[in-house]
């Protein structure tokens, strides 16, 4: 029991992070957990797919100077995991062990039970750290859990799940006067470019949240040369080892998947109390609903505030208005109203583009709201604490919130868990007949597919990696650098030009090509599995 007293932050932390863990089991089927199981990441919907196929492919790659690139998908130009948004930092770690993992491992479902352990474990480091609490650690922590964006992150792009990156950047921000603090940005950051680069401006927001902080308190410059060093080092580090230099850039998309004006109390039909309001068509990106129990715990923080409780907030107001307004994009609406359009110069869009889903710039709002919401809570309840009456009151009026919170989503929540476990049960018939496929093994090396239906082309990119064969597939969410040379020629451009490679399979997936190569090459035309394919 001595222990339990003396150490409470680290038992907190724990109990919090079990909050998380329980909170991951609840909501999904633990079959995901199972490297085996790939059914919930290739037929569930989302990217996830790609993600994993990106990973299946990257795994067979032979290792280059280039850590993440491989050639083997999106042949012969290739790709990297962060185009795949394959989580790079997790596909290099398990590439490490190729040699021993089965074909069919998954990694995503691991992800999530980490990233969801996580957030609990960060957001009780930072209730105990405003609190002081066991007890209230746990209801933060069960109000950082109730963001719904993390939940549906998962289903449809697991990557960004990790919200514990957020939530690890505003522990650092309350603990600046650690000694290992510069250290501790150094590190997530340069996770953080690992996971998902979206994640990285989320958190620079934060930082720069830190050095406002710091300038009011008057802190050391050495401090800041070395907070500002290691942010850097960090940062250039993670660009170069995940190759981010690859990555060719974009100049124009952004506005398209933006955030709404009426994000925050918009639940897309996330809600049980309150309606779903109309966006523009792309605007899912902006999804970032608080939920009413966190709506009507902002109220109630906005009514007991006091002059200091808003002094405290000084410093985050300009980076958390940059980050809405980034999510709002140069196209700025509400509903379906669109209030303001204004252009951009090309040099501005061009970066901006690297961003493109901009709507998900806000995500940190939720965090810095709750970090906010509960140091006014706490402060009216240590005053209560001289009534008895009036503080027992007030930790009923948090867990109610909580409540509200939970009660509020349960539709969403309940989706959600009946979307993975129905995709986990499902008894789905292969396409493509493996058997038939098998035998042409040995005399081929790469398969190009036409364009054709999305799900029949993940098929053969599934075929592809578990044949060993390099693929024409583009599973790229941005266009990549031919570092290691090549031209991408479509099947139709072969067709036409009659300039085939050898040891290589060409697959027709649409009927007008179909008719095209039975007329250009009668002779080497064939069906096979029911498509029309030449082998040279």
């Amino acid at each position: 029991m001595e222990f339990f007293k003396q150490n409470k932050r680290i038992w907190a932390a724990a109990c919090c992070a079990l909050v998380g863990i329980l909170f991951f089991f609840l909501l999904f089927d633990a079959r995901i957990l199972n490297p085996l199981e790939t059914r919930w990441v290739r037929f569930g919907g989302g990217d996830n797919f790609q993600h994993y196929i990106g990973w299946r492919f990257y795994r067979g790659a032979p290792w280059i100077r280039y850590l993440t690139f491989y050639r083997n998908l999106n042949y012969p130009i290739g790709t990297t995991t962060v185009v795949t948004d394959s989580n790079p930092l997790f596909a290099l770690f398990f590439k490490i062990f190729n040699s021993v993992l089965p074909d069919a491992f998954q990694y995503n479902g691991i992800w999530l039970l980490l990233s969801f352990g996580l957030c609990g474990f960060f957001a009780g480091c930072i209730g105990y750290r405003i609190t002081n609490s066991f007890c209230l650690s746990l209801i933060f922590t069960a109000m950082v859990l109730g963001n719904p964006v993390p939940v549906q992150r998962a289903v449809i792009h697991d990557t960004l799940a990790g919200h514990w990156l957020i939530l690890a950047a505003i522990y650092l921000l309350l603990t600046r006067a650690s000694r290992r603090n510069a250290i501790g940005w150094g590190v997530l950051i340069f996770v953080a470019i690992g996971i998902h680069l979206y994640f990285l401006p989320m958190l620079l927001a934060v930082l720069f949240i830190q050095f406002l902080s710091m300038i009011r308190e008057r802190a050391d410059r050495v401090k800041f040369i070395i907070l500002i060093s290691t942010a850097l080092s960090a940062a250039a580090a993670g660009y170069f080892i995940f190759g981010y230099g690859l990555i060719l850039p974009e100049s124009a998309g952004f506005g398209e998947l933006s955030m709404n004006l009426n994000a925050f109390f918009n639940p897309d039909g996330a809600s049980l109390f309150i309606s779903a309001r109309p966006t523009f068509p792309l605007q899912y990106e902006g999804f970032n609903y608080w939920g009413l129990g966190m709506i009507l715990s902002l109220a109630a923080a906005l009514i007991m505030a006091r002059r200091d409780d808003y002094r405290k907030i000084v410093p985050a107001v300009f980076p958390a208005l940059m980050l809405i307004l980034f999510a709002l994009s140069n196209r700025i609406a509400f509903d379906r109203r669109l209030l303001i359009e204004f252009e951009l110069p090309d040099a501005v869009l061009s970066f901006a583009s690297i961003f493109r889903s901009s709507g998900r710039m806000a995500w940190p709002i939720y965090y810095l709201a709750s970090v906010w919401i509960f140091s006014v809570f706490f402060r009216v309840y240590s005053e209560s604490k001289r009534k008895p009456v009036l503080s027992r009151f007030f930790m009923i009026a948090l867990v109610a919130a909580a409540a509200v919170q939970y009660g509020d989503l349960l539709p969403f929540y309940r989706s959600i868990s009946e979307r993975v476990r129905t995709v986990v049960s499902a008894d789905v018939e292969p396409r493509l007949d493996r058997a038939v496929w098998n035998e042409l093994r040995q005399n081929i090396d790469h398969l190009e597919i036409s364009d054709g239906e999305s799900a029949l082309k993940d098929e053969f990119a599934l075929l592809a990696a578990d044949l060993g064969w390099t693929i024409n597939k583009n599973a790229n969410a941005r266009g990549v650098r031919a570092v290691l040379g090549g031209d991408s020629v479509s099947v139709e451009e072969r067709l036409r030009s009659g300039l085939f490679q050898e040891r290589t399979l060409y697959v027709f997936l649409a009927d007008d090509l179909r008719a095209l190569a039975l007329g250009l090459y009668p002779d080497m035309y064939a069906e096979l599995d029911g498509f029309g394919v030449l082998i040279f």
